[in-house]
């Protein structure tokens, strides 16, 4: 099925888009690579050992949990069903209409010990 892309108004092919959209990808990877790979020396300099392997530490948590997801969000928003607007007026009526214990909660001040 043929696309056209809105710039040149010319045609392109879904095979022709897979081809571009994988160089661009791959480019995008090497790239990434090259900067990380000359950044090392920077934030050694700049962080010392210690601190540097606590930012590969950090990043590699977030790594692994963006790994982790898989695309379990992309999944999720397009299972969940969207309330329409009656709904969410319903459900906003009710949830104001009984007041929550933490809104009844009044705060007391710690006692004073003067000394």
């Amino acid at each position: 099925m043929p696309d056209s892309s809105p710039s040149t108004g010319t045609r392109i092919t879904s095979s022709r888009r897979l081809m571009i959209n994988t160089i661009l990808n791959l480019m995008n990877q090497v790239v990434t690579v090259i900067v990380n790979f000359a950044m090392v020396g920077f934030f050694l300099d700049t962080l010392g050992e210690e601190r540097y392997g606590i930012w590969i530490l950090v990043g590699s948590i977030f790594s692994y949990r963006n790994l982790m997801s898989m695309g379990l969000n992309s999944a999720v928003n397009r299972n969940i069903p969207v309330p329409s607007h009656g709904e969410i007026c319903h459900l906003l009526l009710e949830s104001s209409a009984l007041p929550s214990p933490i809104s009844l909660h009044r705060p007391t001040r710690p006692p004073r010990h003067d000394r």
